[in-house]
């Protein structure tokens, strides 16, 4: 059996794969706002620009002490798995209420998941 991408057709994310039969693929589409395409791609490191499949750009976060820069603009920054804001693209000042590590993760599509540990003891 073929194995198939399923994507969001307006970004391109990788929603899904599955494998099933030539018949079956359009029943595995949740809504007309997805596609296929036969094939294999792993949707954290790649997705699909142009009908090809091609790999997710990294963020280019600097991470110095408690300060990061380089975070893109819009990207969503979680704190322990908490979303706490949305960044606007200025060097983050990282100054936690209590001492302790810190796991800070940052998501913004077609960029890779980030994720530092910052340790503010």
């Amino acid at each position: 059996m073929p194995n198939f991408i399923i994507f969001k057709k307006v970004t391109g994310e990788i929603a899904r794969q599955v494998c099933c039969s030539d018949t079956l693929i359009a029943a595995q589409l949740y809504d007309d706002t997805e596609g296929y395409k036969e094939g294999v791609a792993n949707g954290d490191i790649q997705y699909l620009a142009l009908g090809s499949v091609v790999d997710r750009p990294v963020m280019p976060i600097v991470v110095t002490e408690q300060t990061l820069s380089g975070v893109p603009t819009g990207a969503d920054m979680y704190v322990d798995c908490e979303w706490v804001a949305t960044v606007d693209g200025s060097d983050i000042e990282f100054v936690p209420d209590a001492a302790g590590v810190y796991s800070l993760r940052f998501v913004l599509f077609p960029y890779q998941r980030c994720e530092v540990e910052i340790d503010a003891n």
